[in-house]
Parts: C-alpha cells; structure tokens; sequence
C-alpha cells in the first residue's frame, strides 16, 4: 500500500465500516500474545467485496502491531509497516 491511508486504499470498505474513527486498540485485542484484529462492519459484506474484505484481512496480517506504545504507525527501512496498540 506503500504508506497509503486504509481508507483511500479500500473505500468501499471503509464506507461501510462502523469503527471509521476507531483508535488501533479498538480493533482488535492480545490473545496469547498475539494481536487479533475485530473489525466491525454496518453490514455483511456482498460478493463482490469479499475479494476487496480478504485483501485487507492478507494486509492486516502481515501488519506487526506492538504492545505498550502508543497508538499510532511508523514506517521501517524497507518500507514494512509496524502499528502500536
């Protein structure tokens, strides 16, 4: 996505997102220490964004989101993105 805002990369999806000024801990939670997204949608999603849902799920989980920081993202060489919760 190269740095580009979640909402301009999947518009679609975030129109129908229900947690559109969510914080990153509002998001999701640890288990077992790993970072679990929950994202909450105003609707289930129809056939044709379920591709555009599942590219999102595939970036999202290569996403590395570090506990006890504060909430916000940075870039690292390389480009690969890491959020804090």
């Amino acid at each position: 996505m190269n740095g580009e805002a979640l909402k301009n990369a999947f518009p679609r999806l975030f129109s129908i997102s229900s947690t559109k000024d969510a914080k990153l801990t509002e998001l999701g939670f640890w288990s077992n220490g790993v970072w679990v997204w929950q994202l909450a949608w105003r609707r289930p999603f129809f056939e044709w964004e379920k591709p555009m849902a599942d590219q999102l799920s595939q970036l999202l989980l290569e996403a590395r989101v570090v506990s006890g920081e504060a909430d916000s993202w940075i870039l690292e060489r390389g480009g690969s993105q890491i959020f804090f919760s």
